[in-house]
């Protein structure tokens, strides 16, 4: 009996191992520059104080704005950030990192920042201020 319409049975072509697949771009965000922890923890507030809510608030609308959002996925496992300040007269640059991972964290990009593996942190050109990269970490 013929089968109807011509059917033909064609194998699926099935990569040997599926680490054989490109490995998913890095996650780049260019964010206004978060406010210092000296400023932030008079109260004992910690990312309730209002100044790091407007904060967040305005790096929500940025990332909205400037279409980033869509850029935004889950990074798995241990993560490696560089942070790049684009200005140098910010003081102590590690006041600055604690809201900034608390906003990946938020953000979902991390899911806890203790999975960060290793961090960068320097000055150089952010065009709105704060630029971050986030990729898997591969134990380098």
């Amino acid at each position: 009996m013929k089968p109807p319409f011509d059917i033909i049975e064609v194998p699926a072509l099935i990569p040997a191992a599926y680490s054989e697949l490109p490995p998913r771009p890095d996650v780049v965000l260019d964010l206004p520059l978060p406010p210092s922890v000296n400023r932030t923890s008079g109260l004992r507030l910690g990312n309730e104080h209002p100044k790091v809510r407007e904060w967040r608030r305005c790096a929500d609308a940025h990332l909205i704005w400037t279409r980033q959002s869509r850029h935004i996925r889950m990074i798995d496992g241990p993560v490696a950030i560089e942070i790049c300040w684009d200005t140098q007269t910010l003081g102590d640059i590690d006041n600055r990192i604690k809201h900034l991972l608390d906003y990946l964290q938020r953000l979902q990009i991390v899911s806890n920042d203790s999975h960060c593996r290793s961090l960068r942190v320097g000055f150089g050109t952010a065009p709105d201020g704060c630029r971050v990269r986030v990729r898997s970490w591969c134990g380098q």
